[in-house]
């Protein structure tokens, strides 16, 4: 599969391939992103010694300033690939690492492949063109997979030489970008999926030896290293698309003008992936970049842009910017492509569903549905996220019961399409859980959040919203069962891993701090429980005003830490709050409430 020629390094178990970022061992084989490939190769050529932080900074991210949080993240990484000998690479506490055993280099030459020069960009338009045509004839999957497979024959057989042969490698670079920009970019993202194994095989050889292979042409690299992120996210892979896409802008940033709309593509959907691998931080810059590059450069990107940037601040918890930006865009249908306007649909009610607009957010989640099974059908997994959404609105609302109607519908589907194990197929299970555990059944709850905890660890990490969501809910349902230590020891972990997250961000930061103060009242650490209340209504307050359900949620809590008389008085404002918010009859905390005032009384 590789060229004698390519260097590469034995490390005990494993076998580093840096031209192509793999590591190889005998279970199995992992590509590196471009950061921890720079980094392991400085430390294996360092064997033995110690590599200060600073140094495997400008290594793996040269001429940039990251946080150490990056590095060690991508050490973490580094440790994952070296399987059994992963203790071998050893933290030297407060200065960098060493890298302990012994690595033997082979290969003529160990230094970086040689960069091309922009000259060798750009194929000629007009072979171009006749590969458009003539594929444009085709039709289906038939385009699909045999446009690939040949574009994978081509890079694994070794037979295809772009320096000798020019106008082959025009072609097949030709023939590349139409793969990439018409027919993958393009399309469902969900179409490269564990259904068709083979496909599957076929992208991730290709991710594996194409920046070796088309070496000579990057204008091509752009193109396949944005298709094969559209791919791996479909299968979930949200961080491995943004290294693609971060790899394609990194291209086009050295060979093409920066008055390429390209940029402005690449943008828009790093500012989604971004969001969907929980690095939100980096991706409220990314998704302003991609606004005004739109705004500037490709006015036809500017729609996507705009809605892409709003699901970000939905994600970041500012869900009145959110919805004002989408309530906007979709005035104007006409801008929209439909998937878009789906796209907006759907945010546009999970903001509402937030600010407590229950009757704008039904209407919106249900526009979603229809528009979803009219694109793509009723067992796709779009139309899955969009029962899943509204069976979550449901649960909120205390309609439990057409709530996991719509939340089974949404299961069956990811089940079938994705796999029961893949990252989106865990949606319907939270609100499920959520539904065992308001009807006392707490064991079945904790199963699932219990499950659905390791897979967000695993894939996502600790510090995902996803991960802390789930986190605090199972805290609260081990509280429930009275098994303190372990919910206390749960809140504690997502208060740590939380810092950094909610930091500016206070319609996130209340209600978490009002999920902790509610399960640390449960376990009977009252004054930790009052902090957290007290921190949680500051940013309630500042990001909702004293009207909102939460911060209503907010006061009868405090009514369960309050003595007596004041507890009353609690409860009362939290019932009155309630009911001036318009709440439906059947939610949770209102009938909550209810029984509060009527137990003081």
């Amino acid at each position: 599969m590789f060229q004698a020629e390519q260097r590469c390094c034995s490390f005990h178990s494993i076998r580093f391939i840096p031209d192509v970022r793999l590591v190889r061992s005998a279970d199995e084989d992992i590509l590196l992103d471009r950061s921890s490939c720079a980094i392991f190769a400085l430390l294996l050529e360092r064997c033995g010694e110690e590599v200060s932080k600073d140094e495997l900074l400008e290594a793996g991210w040269t001429g940039r300033i990251v946080h150490e949080n990056s590095l060690a993240k991508a050490i973490g990484r580094l440790r994952h690939a070296l399987g059994k000998d992963k203790d071998r690479l050893e933290t030297v506490f407060g200065r960098g690492y060493t890298l302990v055993g012994e690595a033997v280099w082979q290969g003529v030459d160990s230094a970086p492949a040689a960069v091309p020069t922009r000259s060798t960009v750009m194929a000629p338009r007009r072979i171009v063109d006749r590969f458009v045509s003539a594929a444009r004839s085709w039709r289906g999957m038939a385009v699909l997979s045999g446009a690939i497979l040949l574009i994978a024959a081509l890079l694994l057989s070794g037979l295809w030489a772009p320096k000798t042969n020019a106008g082959r490698s025009a072609e097949a670079e030709a023939l590349v970008a139409y793969v990439s920009n018409d027919l993958i970019a393009a399309t469902d993202p969900y179409s490269l999926n564990e259904r068709d194994p083979k496909l599957r095989n076929v992208v991730e050889r290709i991710a594996l030896s194409m920046d070796t292979r088309f070496a000579d042409h990057p204008a091509s690299l752009v193109s396949l290293h944005q298709m094969v992120a559209n791919a791996v996210s479909g299968w979930g892979e949200y961080g491995r698309a943004v290294r693609h896409l971060d790899a394609a802008r990194d291209y086009a940033e050295r060979y093409l003008p920066a008055s390429d709309p390209v940029f402005v593509k690449i943008d828009t959907d790093l500012c989604q992936q971004l969001r969907l691998a929980g690095l939100t931080k980096r991706g409220e810059r990314v998704c302003l970049r991609a606004l005004s590059g739109a705004e500037v450069r490709d006015r036809a990107s500017l729609p996507r842009a705009r809605v892409n940037r709003a699901k970000m601040a939905f994600e970041i918890g500012d869900y009145a910017a959110a919805r004002a930006t989408l309530r906007q865009t979709i005035a104007v249908p006409a801008d929209l492509d439909p998937n878009l306007l789906a796209d907006a649909y759907w945010f546009l009610g999970l903001s509402e569903r937030k600010l407590a607009r229950f009757p704008a957010a039904d209407e919106a989640l249900r526009a979603h549905i229809a528009m979803r099974e009219e694109q793509y059908g009723a067992d796709h997994p779009l139309t899955g996220w969009a029962y899943s959404d509204y069976g979550d609105l449901l649960v909120d609302a205390g309609r439990y019961d057409d709530g996991l109607k719509a939340l089974e519908k949404a299961q069956t589907i990811f089940d079938a399409r994705l796999g029961s194990d893949h990252l989106e197929s865990q949606s319907p299970k939270y609100s499920v859980a959520l539904v065992h555990a308001a009807r006392g059944d707490r064991h079945k709850a904790r199963d699932i959040f219990v499950s659905m905890l390791a897979i967000f660890r695993e894939k996502l990490g600790s510090d995902h919203f996803w991960t802390l969501y789930t986190m605090t809910e199972l805290a609260d349902v081990e509280a429930e069962l009275g098994d303190i230590d372990a919910a206390a020891k749960l809140v504690i972990e997502a208060q740590k891993n939380a810092e950094r997250l909610l930091y500016g961000r206070p319609g996130k930061e209340g209600w978490f701090r009002l999920r902790w103060a509610e399960i640390l009242t449960k376990i009977d650490h009252k004054e930790a429980a009052a902090t957290e209340l007290r921190r949680s209504q500051t940013a309630l307050r500042s990001s909702f005003g004293s009207a909102h359900p939460w911060h209503a949620r907010s006061l009868c809590a405090a009514a369960r830490l309050a003595k007596p008389d004041a507890a009353t008085r609690q409860a009362r404002a939290c019932l009155e709050t309630l009911q001036r918010a318009d709440v439906p009859p059947e939610y949770p905390v209102l009938i909550e409430a209810e029984r509060m005032v009527l137990a003081s009384s």
